[in-house]
């Protein structure tokens, strides 16, 4: 038998998060009704076109709505697996077997029983999902979910979706201490970051200062939102505030940052920088409907430069980071989403 050090297993697993330093998710595939899609050279024997999708798959299905093409490929461990792609993108993911959820990411030749015997006590079997045996393997500040195949032979490092996009991975993980991806700024960020570098009044100033783009109602109260807009975290947040921001509950000041370029290849100051070429009311729409494909100008280079700098100065350490001013005037912060969003609608002041 092959004998694997926990180094090595590592190495084979292709979707490894450092924990408290990234905003590593798999880019969901965009909405788009493109009728063309790249393609992809197999034989006919390996790939078969998904034309029709019977109404006890779910989770496919909700893929094909969103306007991507399937490509079937190999049925192996009791696991069909897909090409789903779009102009630009594409995902290998595997069905799970109810049909209601994929994970993304592809079958490692690697028996599940060698890398349990390997990673010995450092991996933990989490609740099934889908019908899939879940573990948690964590080495130092890095960890791996993977999803054991039916027949427990081998195994699938990636994160589960369901049939209405909700990341589960990420919602089996979140009590985990160390395992909330987030996005640091500078070498050395940490919790001691949080220590007030400015006053409240100088922070205030500069956030205000930012080059943003604003939603919602004139005159609601207002709220500050730092985000990448390559990263889900940040995507997720402003989904669930939209509901909050349409009911005029709150008006939004949405500050373009670039994080995650050494995950995206530069994709991140792409879209901020296209995000910093529209109109102030404009700005949040463009991120929404993903009209980022502007072209780069002087002022949205430095603007973003602006807003980095901005964001240095109040320690930023992740996306998206909230700010509001309070009604005693002093400074309101959330790192990530807050767990009550009503208190802060609350504590605003004018």
């Amino acid at each position: 038998m092959r004998i694997l050090t926990l180094a090595q297993v590592f190495l084979l697993l292709p979707v490894v998060t450092r924990a408290q330093t990234t905003c590593v998710v798999p880019v969901p595939l965009p909405e788009s009704t493109a009728s063309s899609a790249p393609s992809f050279t197999r034989s006919a024997a390996e790939t078969s076109s998904i034309v029709q999708i019977s109404g006890n798959s779910p989770a496919l299905r909700h893929i094909l709505e969103s306007g991507a093409k399937l490509q079937g490929l190999a049925f192996e461990h009791g696991m069909q697996t897909y090409i789903a792609s779009s102009p630009g993108h594409f995902m290998v993911f595997d069905e799970a077997p109810d049909h209601r959820a994929i994970v993304a990411g592809t079958i490692l030749q690697v028996p599940l029983q060698t890398v349990l015997d390997t990673a010995q006590d450092r991996v933990h079997e989490l609740p099934k999902a889908h019908g899939l045996r879940t573990f948690f393997l964590r080495m130092g500040d890095r960890f791996q979910v993977f999803y054991a195949t039916p027949d427990e032979r081998r195994l699938i490092p990636g994160v589960m979706w369901d049939a209405q996009g909700r990341n589960l991975t990420r919602e089996q993980i979140a009590s985990i201490p160390g395992t909330t991806p987030v996005v640091e700024i500078g070498p050395g960020a940490s919790q001691s970051n949080h220590a007030q570098q400015v006053s409240d009044a100088a922070a205030l100033q500069t956030i205000s200062a930012t080059t943003s783009g604003s939603y919602g109602q004139a005159g609601a109260p207002h709220l500050w939102m730092f985000v990448d807009p390559q990263c889900s975290y940040s995507v997720r947040g402003l989904q669930e505030l939209l509901p909050i921001v349409q009911a005029g509950k709150v008006r939004l000041s949405v500050i373009p940052l670039s994080l995650l370029d050494h995950e995206d290849q530069g994709l991140s100051t792409v879209h901020a920088i296209a995000m910093l070429t529209k109109p102030e009311d404009q700005m949040v729409q463009s991120w929404m409907s993903n009209d980022l494909n502007n072209g780069s100008t002087g002022k949205a280079v430095s603007r973003l430069q602006a807003n980095m700098a901005a964001a240095s100065a109040v320690a930023l350490k992740g996306t998206p980071t909230f700010f509001w001013r309070k009604q005693d005037g002093s400074l309101g912060r959330a790192d990530g989403m807050p767990p009550d969003m009503n208190a802060v609608l609350a504590s605003i002041g004018s």
